[in-house]
């Protein structure tokens, strides 16, 4: 499976099959040890002092996500890039670094568990599993994003017929009741769209992408 942030150039090595997933949005957390109870707490917390934020590298969505949030607020936070996910979580479990956007499924365990702060899903609607967390557009910031996509891809030249039956079979397996659940309670909403949709979604998804880059300043080193 590969991620939005993919470049077209490289998606385009590969054939398109379908998109399993659409992430519905990002959780904006903080470690406990900061004096922030919401959003705008936050901002103005930032806008005071230095705030440092961590995620999986340069220009992945997560990056990407974090520095659109730190324009659209008018602040500026410390990027501290890791080697992955797992390390860039770990540093902000640890008080590392202050402030981390994660997609609900590897946020929620650690909210639950009390070793991190939701302070805002970025989503149309709050996540059903924290009614209480609010969007960033319900704590008064003019800032939306959907969540990351999952999608799958075969070696470029693979005949149609072998394209459009792993579609199918993948369309299929959404419609099985515990699959879904399973991509809901994870903060995702079934997808599995046709090769030809999959390829449009892939053009726009790689404009989007760059239009985000461009808004938050972040360049190739």
């Amino acid at each position: 499976m590969r991620r939005a942030s993919i470049a077209a150039r490289e998606v385009f090595d590969f054939a398109p099959v379908t998109n399993v997933v659409l992430g519905t949005g990002y959780l904006l957390m903080v470690h406990p040890s900061v004096r922030a109870s919401s959003l705008r707490d936050l901002i103005a917390l930032a806008k005071t002092g230095d705030l440092s934020y961590g995620s999986p590298g340069v220009g992945n969505t997560l990056h990407l996500a974090t520095e659109l949030f730190s324009t659209r607020a008018g602040i500026k936070l410390l990027h501290v890039p890791y080697k992955g996910l797992g390390p860039a979580l770990n540093a902000a479990l640890g008080g590392e670094v202050q402030i981390i956007v994660m997609p609900p499924t590897v946020a929620l365990p650690q909210i639950e568990a009390g070793r991190m702060r939701a302070l805002a899903f970025t989503g149309k609607a709050r996540l059903p599993q924290l009614p209480k967390v609010p969007t960033a557009m319900e704590s008064g910031l003019d800032f939306e994003l959907s969540g990351a996509w999952h999608g799958w891809f075969a070696p470029a030249g693979t005949p149609s017929a072998i394209v459009a039956r792993l579609q199918a079979e993948v369309q299929k397996a959404l419609r099985v009741p515990k699959v879904r659940d399973f991509i809901i309670i994870g903060g995702y909403v079934p997808d599995g769209r046709s090769p030809a949709e999959f390829r449009t979604f892939l053009k726009s998804e790689s404009k989007r992408f760059a239009e985000m880059a461009r808004a938050a300043n972040v360049r190739p080193n």
